[in-house]
């Protein structure tokens, strides 16, 4: 229990009882940049949704595409929904939304749609043909210059020769700083399962110091354990690492357990339509209807 934070067992468990191990950590919210790009035009990485929107600028002026995004298969609209809605309520705000004590029909929800329309005007204009990882690839071809996404990108881009902090630089999503949106792969106990012995033996190896440092430098994540060795890390996780522990960890919508199942597939189809039609009432009024018809809100 004091290896582990809190907040990250709070997201694996239900009414106090611990129901799957953090195999590892992956970070959402992150804005990955081309180093490149940003340096050959004097361009810092922005901190505030003033300072993305001063930069989209002066890239989009260049002939270069600001913003990559790949939403072929929905969930990446929905996981730049989500980024967007941290930075307009914060943490606390962004926990209790999703918990059903803020209402979709909040004026905060409303600016976070008008900003994400004022985003998607620096997109690129085959957004809805690509994946997340091709989308990754616009900026490491230099035909993008940033891309909001979770760590796993970090793994794209290592596999893909880049080095951290050279060719690909990172920050959080404008107004964020001080959160950490949490993607956790865990593995679960089934009930009557043949061999308990063998499954809890690998519980046992997933959830240990050992077992976590032979997987996450791999998979491009961090461990969900905070006493593990940070020097076999780079320099991205061992900054990742750093954050898990300060930070407030507040789960993902698009990749995780931020609310009820039933409210995934409408949300995602409603944000998956808002980024071709633009309508922020009606988006907002759909998301409501579908948060209480699903009984995610009270």
């Amino acid at each position: 229990m004091d290896k582990f934070p809190k907040q990250l067992l709070d997201l694996v468990s239900y009414n106090g009882d611990i129901y799957s191990v953090p195999v590892n950590v992956h970070r959402n919210g992150v804005l990955w940049f081309n180093k490149k790009i940003f340096t050959n035009n004097g361009l810092q990485p922005p901190q505030t949704w003033d300072q993305f929107f001063a930069a989209a600028d002066a890239l989009k002026a260049k002939g270069i595409t600001p913003l990559a995004l790949g939403d072929k298969d929905k969930w990446e609209s929905l996981n730049l929904f989500e980024e967007i809605l941290l930075s307009k309520l914060g943490p606390q705000g962004y926990r209790d939304i999703w918990a059903g004590k803020i209402p979709w029909t909040d004026p905060r929800v409303t600016d976070t749609l008008t900003t994400m329309g004022r985003v998607l005007s620096y997109i690129n204009d085959d957004h809805a043909t690509l994946t997340w990882d091709q989308a990754a690839g616009l900026v490491l071809q230099g035909k993008a210059a940033m891309n909001i996404m979770g760590d796993w990108e970090k793994g794209y881009y290592t596999a893909s020769g880049w080095k951290p902090g050279q060719d690909f630089g990172w920050t959080q999503v404008p107004g964020t700083a001080g959160s950490f949106v949490v993607v956790t792969d865990t593995f679960g106990l089934p009930k009557h399962i043949k061999h308990p012995a063998a499954a809890l033996d690998w519980l046992k190896t997933v959830g240990s110091v050992a077992g976590q440092d032979a997987f996450n430098p791999k998979k491009g994540s961090i461990p969900g354990r905070t006493d593990t060795s940070a020097r076999i890390y780079d320099s991205y996780s061992q900054a990742a690492m750093k954050d898990f522990t300060t930070a407030e960890l507040v789960p993902s919508e698009a990749n995780g357990p931020a609310t009820i199942p039933a409210f995934l597939t409408p949300i995602t189809d409603a944000i998956a339509g808002f980024v071709v039609n633009h309508n922020v009432q009606a988006t907002q009024t759909t998301i409501d209807q579908a948060c209480k018809s699903s009984k995610a809100c009270p």
